[in-house]
Formats: structure tokens, sequence, C-alpha cells
């Protein structure tokens, strides 16, 4: 491991604990392993902007190995449902089948996140921060807050990704992202006036423009994705 390696791990470590003492869970301490890490630039207006994202397994083989559709596509009926427990099925069948169930819900609570940034030389910057979960409750078959309730405002190639099926077309995942990169580095946060964690940023990608709105920990200095949508 470099010392560029070492100092990530440093300060996620350091990042994990103060979302750990903030919120009271201590499954915030989970972290990424940083043979994971990616790293790149994005641009906005024409300014550069390395980033990264550090993420743990799920959220590699899902998102960033984009094999979350091919999941929806071998289980569609899984998807959509209104069911939170259906989508966590139809991960499994598909991907984690070789561990049980029960074992597999566990293990996806807890590594079922990615950490998104920029950095210098020096390491990440600290001064903006988005852990980005699939979810961050699994409440009375709602998730709330993160992708899979981001999703439900949205289709991809006409297919349901999470409990529900939403009416906002997109034709891949990886635009998606590309989007909330951009809009969540390149952009300035604007404070909602009548939320006060609350911060949104409005981007324009391909014939939509999206609306973000990120939950900031205090705290922890960490932002959250809450939700997104089109809104054109």
């Amino acid at each position: 491991m470099n010392k560029f390696q070492e100092q990530f791990l440093n300060d996620i470590d350091e990042i994990s604990k103060s979302i750990s003492v903030s919120e009271g869970k201590d499954s915030w301490l989970a972290h990424p392993a940083i043979q994971l890490l990616h790293c790149g630039e994005v641009a906005l207006f024409e300014k550069a902007h390395p980033y990264f994202i550090l993420p743990c397994r799920y959220f590699e083989d899902l998102i960033i190995n984009e094999r979350l559709l091919e999941v929806v596509k071998q289980n569609s009926n899984l998807f959509g449902t209104g069911m939170t427990i259906d989508v966590l099925r139809g991960l499994h069948n598909t991907l984690y089948a070789n561990m049980p169930f029960e074992k597999f819900k566990e293990s996806f609570s807890q590594e079922k996140f990615a950490y998104i940034g920029e950095y210098d030389e020096k390491g990440l910057k600290r001064d903006r921060i988005l852990r980005l979960d699939f979810y961050r409750i699994d409440k009375e078959n709602e998730f709330i807050g993160g992708l899979f309730h981001t999703f439900k405002h949205f289709n991809f190639q006409k297919l349901a990704v999470t409990t529900k099926k939403g009416e906002q077309s997109m034709s891949w995942i990886h635009h998606f992202m590309v989007a909330l990169v951009k809009a969540f580095l390149c952009q300035d946060l604007e404070n909602d006036p009548n939320i006060k964690t609350d911060y949104i940023s409005k981007i324009r990608s391909g014939e939509h423009n999206l609306k973000f709105v990120f939950y900031l920990n205090k705290e922890a200095n960490v932002y959250f994705l809450k939700t997104a949508y089109i809104e054109d």
C-alpha cells in the first residue's frame, strides 16, 4: 500500500467513526477496501475536478460494474412490487445465492455504499464528501434515502430497479451516476431555506433537468443522497 492509499484509508476511517458517533450506528463503521478505489476526472463548464469513488463490494458489483440492470432483467417479477424484501431477494437470487439469504441481508445492510469526493496529491478533500448508500433505512417496505429511494422516480430501459417503477425514463444507470457526480462536485450546493440540513443541486443531463437533494450530517461533515428527480 502506498502513502496515498494509506492516507485515504485513514481519512475514511475518521469519516466512518464521525458518522457512527453522530448517528449512533455501529454499521457506519464499515468502510470499503482500498483495492476498489476508482479515480477519474469530471468537468463542468471546462473546470476539471479530479474525483474518487471508493465502493464497498456490493456497490462495486451493482453500480461500478453495472450489473444492477442484469439482475433486474433476470428477476423482473421481484422489482416494482412495493416490497423491499423482493428487491433484496432479486439481488440475492442472481449474484449472491452462494450464501444464505439472511446472511446476505445482514451483509448487504453494512456494505451497500460508496464514498465519493474530490482529491489532490495529499489525499481526499474533506469539505465535500458524499456517502452514497443504496438506502439509509429499510422501514415498513420503504427504502428511505439513497439510490433505491431515488430510483422510485425513474425507470431504466422501461424497467423498475427498486420497489416502484417511476414515470421518468433514463436509458442507463451510468448516465444517472455521471450526472450525480457532476451535480455534487461541480456545482454550488444551495441550502434549502425550508430544511436547513438539505442542499440542492440542479444540472442538465441529456434532454432533462435533474434536481438532486443531499442531506448534510453537519457533525460528521458528510453528505448523503436524499432523492433526485427530473424537473423539466
